[in-house]
């Protein structure tokens, strides 16, 4: 038989279990208000994050401004007119640019002018090639559609091909053309038209400037340089000859010797044009034959034109088609009037006065200003020559400067030469051993960081990509180190696609610029 428990001791436990009811209770109560109080917190915080991404979301357009489209931005330049091409470089994008320019930049109330360029752009990070034509855009921008200088192919850049003051789209007429100021045709005031192109498109385009261009166009990247170095971080002028006076003497010597060493290839050439002259009947006649434009002609007339271009001919093929090409077709001595005629650069336009506007006028007046040019007589064609009636010919009336004739100057290219020799720094200068307008190669000092380049066995054409190694990679490396590509490393090799792409530019500019310099030549 169980012993009842004692009531105090029954009394104690009934109590210990009523404190720990309460004890649970109470443990249950902070628990559940422990719970509420995350829930609360867990709200709030949530309020706070939603406050704080509607606060990012009114800030972003302030603290990550939207940038603009590259045609925006361009239109934002004041002075210049923006159209997008269609077409050009895949993966690239093409604008027609015109840029009001002070007709002097030394006076603002001489009136403006627009300054037509075609702009490829590829990146603002990239570098970018100003690449100046010397002349007009030859047509329009759309025929630049598609094109990339060397430079820009190496260096993987943007461009801007600039078309120089006083040609085609880029004429500074006020009211009416015929008061035209030629004066303000300069070279100072052409690097003034460089340098305002470099002020303006900078806003966009902060890497590195390198300009470039051929020949005439390669000149205008010198004279940029040498009035407006800080612009650049260097220049790439091809065949870009600086002559000293209007009959330059170095140029009939360097033409007595061009070509093979042997000398075969040169009096070959000399030969065809002396045919020209002597067979200028018979060849008019084959002429007629082949060609219908020419039978509209009296035969005389035509010998006229088959001998006045026999004047040029040398130079003309040595210049546009010097290679050991060329000197594997040309003909024995003596050659007959049906082979002749095949290297005839007869043309009927010579026979027909059209009246327009010469094209390059503003070539020659800047000629007679300051670039002055060869001395070149051909004299090997001296007895024949004057046996030829030229009268038949179609008389030109003249650049439409004749009564603005300039004094020549003769210390602006000296000068040039002389910030060549002590001063330029960055150059880097391409030239082809067999173009007749090398003889006006430049001269630079190697100290500053300026070359020149001579490619073997081409003519007008010439470009790094027909340098051969080492110079080739020596050359690229110093374009790249211009450009700021300090990493360099690739060295494509020769039959490297780039190169053949490289080639196939400098061919087509060349071929646009065919005949242009010839017109600094003296004629018959």
């Amino acid at each position: 038989m169980r012993r009842a428990l004692p009531l105090t001791l029954l009394l104690a436990l009934a109590g210990c279990k009523n404190d720990l009811k309460a004890e649970v209770a109470e443990e249950r109560a902070a628990r559940e208000a422990a719970q509420a109080d995350l829930q609360t917190c867990d709200a709030s915080l949530s309020a706070e994050a939603s406050r704080a991404q509607a606060c990012e979301a009114q800030l972003e357009p302030y603290l990550n401004p939207p940038v603009p489209d590259l045609k925006d931005r361009l239109l934002a330049i004041p002075g210049l007119e923006v159209e997008e091409l269609e077409g050009g470089v895949p993966g690239h994008r093409t604008f027609a640019l015109k840029l009001e320019q002070p007709i002097d930049h030394n006076d603002p109330a001489a009136g403006t002018f627009k300054q037509r360029m075609v702009l490829t752009h590829w990146s603002e990070d990239a570098p970018m090639v100003l690449s100046t034509t010397g002349y007009g855009l030859f047509g329009g921008p759309q025929i630049w559609l598609g094109y990339r200088a060397e430079p820009t192919l190496l260096v993987q850049g943007n461009q801007i091909v600039l078309e120089h003051r006083y040609f085609e789209g880029s004429m500074p007429y006020n009211t009416d053309p015929s008061e035209l100021d030629w004066s303000y045709l300069s070279v100072w005031q052409s690097a003034g038209d460089s340098h305002r192109v470099v002020q303006a498109l900078s806003q966009i385009y902060g890497g590195p400037w390198i300009a470039t261009g051929h020949s005439k166009g390669g000149m205008t990247a010198i004279f940029h340089q040498r009035h407006y170095p800080e612009d650049l971080a260097g220049i790439v002028p091809y065949v870009a000859p600086i002559s000293f006076g209007m009959d330059d003497a170095r140029y009939e010597l360097h033409m007595n010797e061009i070509g093979p060493a042997d000398g075969a290839c040169r009096r070959g050439l000399e030969d065809l044009a002396l045919q020209q002259v002597l067979q200028r009947d018979a060849v008019a006649e084959v002429l007629a034959q082949r060609e219908p434009a020419y039978r509209v002609f009296v035969p005389s007339g035509v010998a006229a034109a088959v001998a006045a271009t026999a004047y040029t001919f040398a130079w003309g093929r040595w210049q546009y088609s010097g290679s050991p090409q060329l000197c594997d077709t040309v003909p024995e001595p003596g050659a007959p009037a049906d082979v002749v005629a095949m290297w005839s650069q007869a043309d009927p336009s010579l026979l027909v006065a059209s009246g327009d506007p010469d094209p390059f006028e503003a070539y020659s007046y800047q000629v007679a200003a300051e670039l002055g040019g060869p001395s070149y007589r051909a004299s090997y064609l001296d007895f024949a020559i004057r046996q030829v009636d030229f009268s038949l010919l179609a008389q030109s009336p003249g650049p439409s400067w004749l009564g603005q004739r300039p004094r020549f100057n003769p210390m602006s290219m000296q000068q040039v030469d002389t910030y060549l020799r002590e001063s330029a720094r960055n150059v880097l200068a391409i030239y082809g051993a067999w173009d007749p307008w090398s003889a006006g190669q430049i001269t630079v000092n190697e100290a500053n960081n300026a070359r020149v380049f001579m490619a073997p066995e081409v003519g007008h054409a010439a470009a790094i990509a027909d340098l051969r190694e080492p110079e080739r990679a020596q050359a690229t490396q110093m374009l790249m180190s211009m450009a700021g590509v300090h990493s360099f490393a690739p060295r494509w090799p020769g039959d490297s696609p780039v190169w053949d792409e490289a080639r196939a530019s400098r061919a087509w500019v060349m071929n646009l610029h065919r005949g242009v310099e010839q017109a600094a030549l003296q004629r018959p």
